[in-house]
């Protein structure tokens, strides 16, 4: 399948799966080790996605819990604000096509 327009625009998907989850939660902190461990992800690879996404401002170190760094979704950020806009408009049209089906 070929890469999508708007996955060009908001990076490679292990960053996407990162960054959803901390829309999906975004009133929340956690460490780096939890979050790979909720979507399934590999540690390496979720600590580059961490990376990137604290390198650009979406993500970003909140406070430290026993010696253990906690991060939270940026939500001061611009392209955060819009990504949280397009996630919310994303999830009503998801209940607004499900309700129809019934």
């Amino acid at each position: 399948m070929k890469t999508g327009l708007f996955s060009i625009m908001i990076e490679p998907p292990p960053r996407n799966k990162v960054l959803e989850f901390f829309i999906e939660s975004r009133e929340l902190d956690f460490g780096f080790g939890d979050v790979a461990k909720s979507i399934n992800m590999n540690k390496t690879t979720c600590w580059t996605a961490f990376k990137s996404l604290e390198k650009v401002k979406y993500i970003i170190k909140s406070r430290k819990l026993c010696n253990k760094q906690l991060w939270k979704l940026n939500q001061k950020e611009d392209n955060v604000k819009l990504f949280i806009d397009l996630f919310n408009a994303k999830m009503k049209l998801e209940l607004m096509n499900n309700g129809r089906a019934r």
